[in-house]
């Protein structure tokens, strides 16, 4: 199995914690890694690590290495993104040292990755770059780009790859394919993997607890323990969007007692 430091949680689990409890709950279950998207009772990321609460946890977390990246509601191919979150969560980035910026496609997964995507994509890049910012833009495997496929097809046509966030769920339930085929085609773009399951149910995927749905995680973590390692795993439990699903504690038991055993 990875090496226990290399665990976190997202803070979408915990969207009601201010980033104190969120770390303290973290480190109580063994997870020493933080993927922050929402604070104190909201998505508001930038404005909620201003808070007097999270400041100088912030502060800290960050300075220890602690912080895989800021979680944006950015897309990448979305021709009319909205950049102010991103300015913001950018100079907050650059400022404590955290070398990525998490967002999203901007389109459908049916969208191809077709001329208009890809310019918009150009567009959205340069424009960001002329910031001048020292943190990157991570593309997370969702929405549009829920394929390993359909990411390598962007880059290919950008002439460049970014750094990607490796979720896992959505490359093989969303893009239909076998995690060793994703990871042969992201392998030396990945930065961080997104964890976690979910079952069908009346001919509907709902998240649920580890181990209770049909992610084969155990067959997915020998397979990155033995490729990559080193690379950090996020157990992004998505309580702010779905609030039906149990508290963050009893899913964290469940992940440190049914996935995260030594091998």
């Amino acid at each position: 199995m990875q090496d226990q430091h290399r665990w976190g949680i997202s803070t979408l689990g915990c969207p009601e914690l201010s980033l104190p409890e969120a770390a303290a709950l973290a480190e109580r279950f063994g997870f020493r890694l933080l993927e922050l998207r929402a604070l104190s009772g909201n998505c508001k990321l930038a404005s909620n690590l201003k808070l007097p609460e999270n400041a100088g946890e912030f502060r800290r977390l960050a300075g220890e290495g602690r912080i895989t990246l800021l979680g944006s509601g950015f897309g990448l191919s979305d021709p009319e993104a909205d950049f102010c979150e991103l300015e913001e969560l950018s100079e907050i980035a650059d400022a404590a040292g955290i070398a990525h910026i998490r967002i999203f496609g901007g389109m459908p997964f049916e969208h191809p990755v077709d001329d208009a995507a890809v310019a918009a994509a150009r567009r959205n890049l340069k424009r960001y770059r002329a910031l001048g910012r020292r943190c990157r833009l991570a593309l997370e495997t969702h929405d549009g780009y829920s394929s390993a496929a359909k990411c390598t097809e962007l880059f290919r046509r950008l002439g460049e790859p970014l750094p990607v966030v490796w979720d896992v769920h959505h490359t093989v339930n969303i893009g239909g394919e076998p995690f060793r085929e994703s990871f042969g085609l992201l392998k030396e773009n990945v930065i961080e993997v997104h964890l976690k399951d979910s079952r069908v149910e009346s001919g509907r995927r709902l998240a649920c607890l580890p181990a209770e749905g049909d992610f084969p995680a155990a067959d997915f973590l020998a397979f990155l323990a033995e490729h990559s390692p080193a690379t950090p795993v996020i157990f992004e439990y998505e309580k702010l969007w779905e609030p039906h699903l149990p508290p963050l504690e009893t899913a964290l038991e469940a992940f440190r007692k049914n996935w995260m055993r030594p091998a």
